[in-house]
């Protein structure tokens, strides 16, 4: 509790206002401000302190006020809570970055004093080693720059260009006539000031021919240089480029075109079976109709013969050359399987006759040869298994 009470009572100070809000975001203590304008910082859980007033809650009038007496004290001792500011600026890295930047827009002089004094140590020395560390020492074919003005334009399109009738400030809106207006009432030392029509900041067919012009006087300087070197500028008739994409990524795309070929194959094969299945059944009708037809028909003739009003018969052969296939019309000649088993037994047999001494021998087929076959090379078949006497006389002379 001594401690504690030591600590209340302990006069703080700080060196500017952001030390004082380090302070207070670092330390759980509330910054207070007595009646006599001194600092203390109390315990935030602390119930029976009494506060002068919260650093934070105070407008900056009086926070100003409070770091002006504060400044007295600490130009004495410029080292207090040093440490606070330091952690304060070690989680906010961008409080330092912000004061620079405000601090150099008042100061704008400040980076140029610390660029002198940097050149006049080391005038351009290591500049010039860093730039030899990170050079490629490349050849042109191996960079292709260029730098090149633009290339001039064919006189009658010159003149079409500039002696156009039409002025931009006729066609142009608003904002381009109050541009307009800016460009005539800037001044500048030496230097004509740019018009609307000649300005490309709004002529986009001015820039978009300088980027042209620029491009062809690019061609017709490295055409040549290309030639003397000896490269090609023109692809070969026979050339193939190599692909852009892998393998991998290329079996991929012939998976699913080979998958889109199938299912429009399968497609067209469902379409055109159901057409046939239309088709089909719409014969089917038209010959079960055509049949009925046929069968009346046949009918009211048979009818009109019983009747006697007909006495030919005609309409039966009619019948049958209307239905083909029928009573054996535009029919095949059906092989017969024993006309061929008759042909094979005449062949061997003959035909009748005598058969008695057919196959006996004569002095032509004693002479003939030709079903003359050499006798093959016997086999030679496995060997025997020798007898129990010869094993046992084995078996004795591999103990031995």
């Amino acid at each position: 509790m001594v401690e504690y009470q030591a600590h209340m009572s302990l006069r703080t100070t700080y060196v500017t206002h952001l030390e004082i809000r380090a302070a207070d975001e670092i330390y759980p203590y509330h910054l207070v401000v007595g009646r006599d304008g001194s600092l203390k910082s109390m315990l935030r859980e602390d119930p029976y302190c009494v506060l002068g007033g919260q650093y934070r809650l105070m407008t900056r009038k009086i926070q100003m006020f409070i770091v002006r007496l504060l400044s007295k004290y600490t130009a004495k001792n410029p080292d207090v809570h040093r440490e606070a500011v330091k952690k304060y600026t070690a989680k906010n890295p961008d409080v330092h970055s912000e004061a620079v930047r405000k601090y150099t827009e008042k100061n704008p002089d400040v980076n140029r004093a610390a660029v002198e004094r940097y050149t006049k140590a080391a005038p351009n020395g290591e500049l010039k080693r860093k730039l030899t560390e990170i050079k490629l020492p490349l050849s042109w074919i191996e960079r292709l720059d260029l730098i090149n003005g633009q290339a001039p334009l064919a006189p009658e399109f010159a003149f079409k260009v500039y002696t156009a009738p039409v002025h931009l400030s006729e066609i142009l809106g608003e904002q381009e006539r109050l541009r307009e207006l800016e460009l005539r009432n800037t001044t500048k030392k030496g230097k004509p000031v740019a018009s609307l029509e000649t300005d490309t900041v709004f002529n986009d067919f001015k820039r978009e021919m300088m980027f042209h012009r620029q491009a062809q006087a690019a061609v017709l300087i490295g055409m040549p240089k290309l030639k003397e070197l000896g490269l090609g500028t023109r692809r070969p008739d026979d050339y193939f480029a190599q692909m852009a994409k892998t393998d991998q990524h290329m079996h991929k795309v012939r998976e699913n075109l080979q998958k889109k070929q199938f299912e429009e194959a399968r497609s067209e094969k469902a379409k055109k079976q159901r057409q046939l299945r239309k088709m089909g059944k719409q014969i089917q009708v038209q010959t079960k109709l055509r049949r009925e037809n046929e069968k009346k028909q046949l009918a009211e003739e048979v009818k009109k013969y019983r009747k006697g009003l007909r006495t030919d018969l005609d309409f039966l052969e009619d019948s049958k050359k209307q239905r083909p296939g029928v009573a054996g019309q535009n029919k095949l000649p059906a092989k017969n399987k024993t006309q061929a088993k008759r042909q094979y037994k005449d062949k061997k047999f003959g035909f009748g006759g005598k058969k008695r001494g057919l196959k006996t021998n004569t002095k032509e087929s004693s002479a003939d040869f030709a079903d003359y076959r050499h006798p093959k090379k016997p086999m030679k078949g496995q060997q025997q298994r020798p007898g129990k006497s010869k094993r046992m006389k084995m078996s004795s002379k591999k103990r031995r």
